[in-house]
């Protein structure tokens, strides 16, 4: 008997020594009723065990959103590359059998905890019966959001701390132009990146020893990934989908289903191609269209004036120039957190949001922090400019001709 007490004292020594006595995944489960489904039968899990030293997201499932199936596939990628850091929570209230084949046809290995009484939303003070929330490797909160808008970029810094980077070595001799194109992968993060590298070059201009320049050569790149065709033009062309104009018999360019979306990569040297050109010119050629710039007459909108007085928005003074960014643009929820932001940056949201061109009539050098979000109940445009005035970005709207691009079938 004493052997017991004593083991069950170590046990407990144990997690308390992982967690610490007040984390917060502790709180949740300590003395919890809850249990895991594995293979259609329901049984009783020590989920601190199971989440001991980990990175933990927990999730709530709502079955058929295309969105949170993203974010499964991409949770089972990190798992897959990082078994024993990182640990998936999935809760569901549907029954056992409906689960199981759900499960069976997604086929991720999370942890499945059955919660029909929704307790972990009382556990965890959540208004919304719909939630992702990520712990980290001690078992604290380190953010609370709705399910399918957990910053990923939190995850991979929990995942990261503590860890030394390994340092990659540019080859000094890249290829001067290189582009692929491939299908997207679900799960892949949504992103565009644009970087570029100057390496020293010898151009050989002849066949003799002294016959060749010394130059410095720009080798640009970009990784475009999860976009439809449309989007890989906004990312060419630095504009948002509404600067676009195309006719139906091509609809197909902005279609979000998994077959329509690409990941594209692409290299230039400043001394073949202006890279730009070149990132349009591969995208035409790869979907047999060819794009044109053209004036239009078209609504926008114009950013008039920025407030900065009800809280919503700060007037940075441009000493950090880090940007910090968790924005969710749609037709009904328009949310902005972020940090030195400028009027182009804000304008270019907006635009995403309603579609129209947006125009500024504000300083573009003053950078701006904000935390607005707001609910476009009504689904307008009209009802969105009142919801954005009162939370201090002050929209007119007028008619112009317009910079736009017009997308259309190559000539054979």
């Amino acid at each position: 008997m004493k052997k017991i007490i004593i083991g069950l004292g170590m046990t407990l020594l144990f997690y308390i020594s992982s967690f610490g006595q007040t984390s917060d995944i502790e709180k949740i489960f300590i003395n919890s009723q809850l249990k895991q489904l594995d293979r259609n039968i329901l049984y009783e899990t020590n989920f601190i065990e199971t989440a001991n030293g980990k990175t933990v997201v927990l999730i709530s499932l709502v079955k058929g959103c295309k969105w949170i199936l993203e974010e499964m596939a991409y949770y089972n990628k990190l798992k897959t590359e990082h078994p024993n850091e990182f640990e998936v929570f999935i809760t569901f209230t549907d029954d056992i059998m409906t689960m199981s084949r759900y499960i069976q046809d997604v086929n991720f290995n999370f942890t499945y905890i059955h919660d029909p009484e929704r307790m972990l939303i009382k556990q965890l003070a959540l208004n919304d019966t719909i939630y992702s929330v990520l712990f980290d490797s001690t078992g604290n909160i380190q953010e609370k959001t709705s399910t399918g808008k957990l910053s990923r970029d939190q995850i991979t810094n929990q995942l990261n701390k503590n860890q030394t980077k390994p340092i990659i070595k540019k080859s000094s001799s890249l290829p001067i132009l290189n582009c692929q194109l491939k299908r997207y992968e679900l799960g892949d993060e949504v992103l565009s990146n644009f970087s570029s590298v100057n390496l020293p070059s010898k151009i050989m201009t002849g066949y003799k020893a002294n016959e060749s320049i010394d130059t410095i050569e720009n080798i640009r790149f970009c990784t475009i990934t999860g976009e439809n065709i449309l989007g890989l033009y906004s990312c060419a062309y630095n504009l948002s989908k509404s600067r676009f104009t195309y006719d139906k018999e091509i609809e197909y360019i902005n279609s979000h289903a998994p077959n329509h979306r690409y990941t594209l990569s692409l290299s230039v040297s400043n001394l073949h191609a202006d890279f730009n050109q070149m990132l349009i010119h591969q995208i035409d050629m790869n979907f047999g269209l060819e794009t044109s710039l053209i004036l239009k007459e078209s609504e926008i909108l114009i950013l008039s004036q920025i407030n900065a007085e009800n809280g919503k928005i700060k007037i940075e003074n441009g000493l950090d120039k880090s940007k910090l960014s968790n924005n969710t643009i749609g037709e009904v929820d328009f949310q902005i957190k972020a940090t030195n932001m400028s009027a182009t940056e804000i304008a270019r949201l907006i635009e995403d949001a309603t579609h129209l061109p947006v125009e500024i009539n504000v300083d573009p050098k003053i950078l701006y922090t904000l935390d607005i979000s707001v609910e476009n109940k009504e689904k307008t445009i009209d009802h969105l400019i009142k919801l954005l005035a009162e939370n201090g970005l002050i929209i007119d709207r007028d008619k112009k001709e317009v910079k736009k691009v017009e997308i259309k079938m190559a000539s054979r």
